[in-house]
């Protein structure tokens, strides 16, 4: 993920998913000797709609690993329309994520895979 771009102006230090949306990091969070980020992602394509939880993973703050997705929308469910924020937190023994649906205020958590 940090390796040298081909567009001398996109930063080197910088996560980079696979292609479409990224955005709002959040779940910052230090876990088992790696930094961990959750942010918005659309595996689907580069438009802000079907909303999970992308998930990099990274030694150093400089080489970031992308992990899967670590948060889906429930089909069905309250946050179906997708997860738009969460937050992730480490009992020194589990690292969990939770999914935030704005207009219901709904919150699940879940255990987050980590490798």
């Amino acid at each position: 993920m940090s390796t040298a771009p081909r567009d001398p102006h996109r930063p080197v230090a910088h996560l980079r998913p696979h292609p479409n949306w990224i955005n709002d990091p959040n779940g910052l969070v230090f876990h088992d000797g790696h930094y961990h980020v959750f942010h918005q992602y659309n595996p689907h394509g580069a438009t802000h709609t079907h909303m999970h939880r992308g998930h990099f993973r990274s030694p150093d703050l400089l080489t970031w690993e992308q992990l899967p997705i670590a948060l889906a929308p429930t089909p069905g469910g309250v946050d179906s329309d997708g997860c738009f924020s969460g937050n992730a937190v480490s009992d020194g023994d589990r690292l969990g994520g939770s999914c935030g649906h704005s207009l219901t205020r709904h919150h699940r958590a879940h255990d987050v895979p980590v490798a």
